[in-house]
Order: structure tokens, then C-alpha cells, then sequence
């Protein structure tokens, strides 16, 4: 049971700056004390992203159904949210010492996913700028490039997502960051993950990471084991199965019901049934383990150092090529 006060108090112990949402529980926390949260969010709005309350008509329909409006959010460049620190405000004016469960906050609170989505915007700025873009362009068909440079975006924001918990030390670090997150806080995992940082570096832990995002985001047949295996080694030629065996056991993996439900719908709704149902059996032809790779290793380092670093590893890799 947590104070509801003492969780409030979290985000008032910083300063409000102007890159953080006083109106959002916990952002002003995470910015402040995880650096791959600071990192999306300095990113996303170095990008031109803006971040706008529930108070719009793009915004009513995203809150209402995300899915289908995940690609005229990135477009418009604009990412909405709804405020709640208001009404908890007002619940511990009524009662100043009121103790509320984590379930119940998890549960019984209006929240945002604000890492979710301003990684997706920063993937969607970054990745033309990129060789990974140069070769998404070269795909034959323009559904096969929204749908390879979809899974290379969603690959990031789960990436980012799973990498941050493994920043967060303290029991109100977690509940925060687990409040502004779609990922469930689970010991076990954060502890495998952890470990994984410690011996290898948040560098190749993301890189990896995002690996094994982006395979299990294809159905099973589209990403074969030796591929996977092909760019891990790759990745991390001494210890990388040790990482990758940690990073298993700390939930890096889509769930299958999102894999199978919810990314063939997304792309249905852009008329894309058919040509994921191709790629899921055949597989990207020509080109994916330059893309993949390079995203990895690009999206690392705007994880672990913010985006200057990208920016710095692109120009360097324009002028070597």
C-alpha cells in the first residue's frame, strides 16, 4: 500500500521543466531519474513532436482506439494525453493520508503511455535519415515498406520500455514507471534484466534487446532461429548468448495475442492484410539484416545517450559509405 500523497510528492520534489507534464503522474519523477526516459523524451520533442492534452478531435479518437490512429499521431506530429494529477490532488485534499494499492492505482486511474508512443515518434523521425531507410525504400512494393518500417518502430518503443525498468531502483521508481508503461512490473524479470546490464553494458542489452523484439514481432515463420542467432552473433560475438538467455528471461519477447490479434489488424486497417500474411510466410526479401542491425545499433545509442549520439553514428556512417 502506498501513501497517495507520498506518490504525488514524487513528481514535486523536481522542479518542473519545461520538457516534462506536470498534469501526468510521474513524468517529472522519470525524466529526472531514469535516463532512457529523458533520453525518448528529449528526443521526441528535439524531433518536433509536441505533446497536447485530450482536448481535440485526433486526440478523443487515439484515446477511443489507438490502433487505428497510431499513424496520423506520427504524422501530425503531435502526442495526446489525458491529466490525472488533478483528481488525485483532490482525492488527498478530501483525505490527506489515504492509502491506495498498486493494483488499484494500475487499475483504477486514467493513464498514459507516453515512453510507448514518443519512442515510435522517434523512430518514425530517425529511421529515413538512416541506411536502414535507404534500404526500406528499396523494398519492391510501398505495403512491404509500411509494414517493415512499422515492425522496426514498434521493436524500439517495446525495446525502450522493457530497457528503462531495468534503470528503476527504488519500490516508487517502479510503481511510476510501471504506471506510465504497458509492461507489468515483475521481479523476476527486472532481476534477469539487471543482471544482463551489469555484465554486458545498457548498450548491447538494448541492441540485443531490440533483436529479439523485432523477430518475435514476425510470426514464427517469417524470422528463422538461425536468422535471430545470425544477428546476435553479429551484435555480440563473445558472451552473446549469455546476454540473450538473460534478456529471454527478462520478457524480451511481444506477448503472442499482440503478434497475432492486434498486428494483423493494425495493418489490415491500412489495407495491408494480404501483404503481411506474404511477408509472414515468406519473410523480407533482400536487405533485412543491414536494416535491422543498423537500427539496433542506431536506437541503442539514442537510448543510452540521447539523440546527438545517433545523429553523430548516421553522419559518420554517410561519410565512411
Amino acid at each position: 500500500m502506498f501513501r497517495l500523497a507520498d506518490v504525488l510528492s514524487g513528481d514535486t520534489c523536481f522542479d518542473n521543466l519545461p520538457q516534462t507534464l506536470p498534469a501526468l503522474l510521474g513524468d517529472a519523477y522519470l525524466y529526472n531519474k531514469n535516463r532512457c526516459f529523458k533520453h525518448i523524451r528529449d528526443a521526441a520533442l528535439s524531433c518536433k513532436y509536441t505533446y497536447v492534452e485530450d482536448n481535440e478531435p485526433l486526440s478523443r479518437a487515439y484515446h477511443t482506439f489507438p490502433l487505428m490512429h497510431l499513424s496520423q499521431i506520427l504524422e501530425a506530429r503531435r502526442i495526446p494525453y489525458v491529466s490525472n494529477v488533478g483528481v488525485l490532488k483532490d482525492a488527498t485534499t478530501r483525505s490527506p493520508d489515504l492509502r491506495i494499492s498498486s493494483h488499484l492505482l494500475m487499475t483504477g486511474v486514467k493513464r498514459n503511455y507516453l515512453l510507448h508512443e514518443s519512442a515510435h515518434a522517434v523512430a518514425h523521425a530517425m529511421l529515413p535519415h538512416t541506411g536502414a531507410g535507404v534500404a526500406l525504400c528499396q523494398l519492391p512494393r510501398a505495403a512491404d515498406q509500411f509494414i517493415v518500417r512499422s515492425i522496426l518502430e514498434e521493436s524500439f518503443a517495446n525495446t525502450v520500455e522493457r530497457v528503462g525498468f531495468g534503470l528503476a531502483k527504488s519500490s516508487m521508481h517502479q510503481l511510476l514507471y510501471a504506471f506510465n508503461s504497458y509492461i507489468p512490473f515483475q521481479q523476476p524479470q527486472v532481476g534477469a534484466l539487471c543482471e544482463a546490464i551489469a555484465q554486458f553494458g545498457f548498450g548491447t542489452v538494448f541492441a540485443m534487446g531490440y533483436l529479439l523484439h523485432y523477430a518475435s514481432n514476425w510470426p514464427p515463420q517469417a524470422i528463422t532461429s538461425a536468422d535471430l542467432q545470425r544477428w546476435l552473433d553479429k551484435l555480440a560475438p563473445q558472451g552473446g548468448d549469455r546476454c540473450a538467455q538473460l534478456l529471454r528471461a527478462g520478457g524480451f519477447h511481444v506477448n503472442p495475442k499482440f503478434r497475432d490479434e492486434t498486428t494483423p489488424a493494425y495493418f489490415a486497417l491500412h489495407g495491408y492484410e494480404d501483404a503481411f500474411a506474404r511477408l509472414s510466410v515468406d519473410g523480407v526479401q533482400g536487405g533485412q539484416d543491414s536494416m535491422v542491425l543498423e537500427c539496433a545499433t542506431v536506437f541503442a545509442g539514442i537510448a543510452e545517450h540521447g539523440l546527438e549520439s545517433a545523429q553523430f553514428s548516421i553522419a559518420h556512417q554517410a561519410q565512411t559509405n
